[in-house]
């Protein structure tokens, strides 16, 4: 088996536009010989499950944080991840460290924000304020809208303006995670 991170996502469509992301830093990087697999997630349903299923393996768990990052960040951590220790055994050490969580600050469409520039939602979520940005764009009297199925769009947007999402702090600490868990 070769290397493999995994990544498990809430978004039902951001496997696609994560994985994407994932090979960019990669290849930015040059790290090699890594297989990436992104799954969707549901929070309170299977994510032990999944987590089990793919032990061992470097994993990164993106969770929607919903305006309030660090109390997603301790229930997911307290109530899907450190119960699995008993069940791992003299395992258990790989959720320390190979485990990783990384806390969006609302949910994913904020690193697309970020390659526009924007860093503050003032209450609003990153989708909604995606949805105004397009209807802005809307041509011929259509109005565009944003839909949550075509996040993975916007991927080029992100990586055209990388270093700008890199301000956005959920993202950094994606960023970070990812080297880490490929580098060790």
């Amino acid at each position: 088996m070769g290397r493999e991170l995994i990544v498990f996502v809430e978004d039902r469509y951001g496997p696609e536009f994560v994985k994407k992301l994932v090979y960019y830093i990669l290849r930015r990087n040059s790290i090699h010989g890594f297989t990436i697999i992104c799954e969707t997630y549901r929070p309170c349903h299977n994510l032990e499950r999944k987590l089990l299923r793919h032990a061992l393996q470097r994993t990164i768990i993106l969770v929607d944080g919903d305006f309030e990052p660090e109390r997603k960040y301790r229930g997911t951590l307290l109530g899907h991840v450190k119960p699995l220790e008993e069940k791992l055994g003299k395992h258990a050490d790989w959720l320390e460290k190979y485990v990783k969580i990384v806390p969006l600050y609302v949910e994913l469409e904020e690193w697309i924000l970020g390659a526009y520039g924007i860093y503050g939602y003032h209450g609003k979520k990153p989708s909604e304020i995606l949805d105004e940005i397009e209807s802005k764009r809307s041509r011929h009297g259509k109005r565009r809208r944003y839909r949550k199925r075509y996040i993975a769009k916007y991927v080029e947007h992100v990586l055209k303006n990388f270093d700008k999402v890199l301000e956005v702090e959920s993202f950094r600490d994606f960023y970070d995670k990812v080297l880490l868990l490929t580098r060790t």
